[in-house]
């Protein structure tokens, strides 16, 4: 068999050679499914990408989310975890005079607000999303800018399971 990886909370963003979860559905969704209960056996997943969907959760469920990601993943499988980087995009906001752009900043930190989810509930910078990956049991996790996001001010997380 080769390499499983999910990309959990998809929504329309299809990625090559990996399975789109969601519980709406679109074009990109393989699987519909609720991130808390993930409809995989235990340890069957190589990779899971949680990209830009913690910050759509309450705090107290943003754990509870990676510690499902977790239970799906193998020893020595990846996490990647990407969100707004909430104090980058707060010293975005604060450098700006336009109000165009404080307005941009405010979307990236509250999210687009265009449909149910599409609110952001919590907010996460390098440090916080660190302890939070750590927290949960994943092992040599390093945060860092995201510069393949087009739009704001990003950071990606990665850990192993260990």
């Amino acid at each position: 068999m080769g390499r499983i990886a999910l990309n959990v909370g998809a929504g329309p963003l299809a990625l090559p050679d990996e399975i789109g979860v969601d519980q709406e559905p679109t074009s990109a969704v393989e699987v519909r499914a609720d991130l808390l209960s993930l409809p995989f056996r235990s340890g069957c997943a190589d990779f899971v990408r949680v990209d830009h969907v913690i910050e759509h959760l309450a705090g107290r469920l943003a754990p509870l989310a990676l510690i499902e990601a977790a239970r799906v993943l193998k020893a020595g499988g990846v996490i990647h975890v990407g969100v707004p980087d909430f104090a980058g995009c707060c010293r975005y906001y604060l450098e700006q005079a336009s109000l165009g752009f404080k307005a941009l900043a405010m979307r990236w930190i509250y999210g687009s607000q265009t449909h149910p989810g599409e609110f952001h509930s919590s907010g996460w910078d390098k440090e916080t999303l660190a302890d939070l990956l750590r927290s949960v049991g994943f092992a040599d996790v390093t945060v860092q800018d995201d510069p393949e996001r087009s739009e704001g001010v990003c950071i990606f997380a990665e850990g192993m399971k260990a």
